[in-house]
């Protein structure tokens, strides 16, 4: 099943999921856009939905329905991954405006720093917890990243000025774009 997210002819995002040449729309219940971003065996899909006042807030929708999800105290939350055990991952923002990554295993959040970034983003997570994403360094240039355990690993493109991976399978292969020193992302 593949999950995404489109723009309506208003403008409006709706998230979607595809079986096979199913489209099925998917519209967190009153928001003003819905995006998609993972799917797990089960069929349980982890997103992101805007309020009517524009924070965006993650959130999970499985065969019980719609639960939102709020890291404590943050100004907006994205879900991003969830693996087949339910543990999702995603990013936050606190009130310095900064970006940290966390994830969420039944109730219990946790977040977490690529060591001496000035940002973290969770956009992956396998079945065997590796998750992956992207920070940025003290200088503003994004690098992709791995996370087993408590082991980070930085993920470069050679000679690229931006990276970011983006997703990871159950065998450890890796996808993520970057830009390349002319400004040209790729994938």
């Amino acid at each position: 099943i593949i999950v995404g997210y489109y723009g309506d002819t208003n403008g409006i995002g709706h998230g979607f999921t595809l079986s096979g040449t199913t489209y099925t729309t998917i519209d967190y219940p009153n928001s003003l856009f819905t995006i998609i971003n993972g799917i797990n065996t089960a069929g349980t899909v982890v997103g992101s939905y805007g309020d009517t006042d524009g924070v965006q807030h993650g959130f999970t929708r499985s065969n019980t329905g719609y639960t939102s999800i709020e890291y404590p105290g943050a100004l907006f939350t994205i879900a991003n991954g969830i693996s087949n055990a339910g543990t999702i991952v995603g990013y936050y923002g606190d009130s310095n405006y900064a970006y940290h990554g966390f994830t969420l295993s039944g109730t219990t959040y946790t977040s977490f720093e690529y060591p001496s970034s000035s940002l973290a983003r969770a956009t992956g997570i396998n079945n065997s917890g590796t998750i992956v994403g992207y920070f940025g360094d003290s200088d503003g240039v994004g690098h992709g990243f791995a996370l087993n355990g408590t082991t980070y690993t930085s993920i470069d493109y050679p000679n690229a000025s931006f990276n970011s991976a983006q997703g990871i399978n159950d065998t450890g292969t890796i996808v993520g774009n970057y830009s390349a020193a002319n400004g040209v992302q790729e994938g």
